[in-house]
């Protein structure tokens, strides 16, 4: 609807998360990562992107790299202090709990007042 490629990657691998990208039609759903920085790079790369045009929601150390990379960085309000010092914006929300609708809600208001 707003033009905005939805990418989800986790270091998950449950089905249970597979089955509900399908279900929200999100192709590029990438399970059982364990560099998340390294795959990130990757599909820069590839898709020929750049950072500053990436917006980022992580959690947890694991997400620090990409947190420090992407153009915007999001926290939910559950997350892991050292990210939190990292992120640009703490929501509050928490994971599971409306965080990424509140970062959607974010860009597009964003997006919308500055084009």
């Amino acid at each position: 609807q707003y033009g905005v490629e939805v990418m989800v990657m986790t270091s998950e691998d449950s089905q249970i998360v597979a089955s509900r990208m399908k279900k929200l039609k999100i192709k590029d759903v990438y399970l059982g990562v364990k560099d998340k920085y390294s795959l990130l790079s990757r599909i820069v790369i590839d898709r020929e992107l750049s950072f500053s045009n990436i917006a980022y929601i992580g959690d947890d150390v694991n997400d620090m790299a990409n947190i420090c990379a992407a153009g915007w960085s999001f926290t939910p309000a559950n997350a892991t202090q050292p990210i939190k010092n990292h992120a640009d914006v703490i929501l509050q929300n928490n994971s599971a709990e409306g965080a990424i609708r509140e970062a959607t809600e974010f860009i597009i208001k964003y997006n919308n007042r500055y084009e």
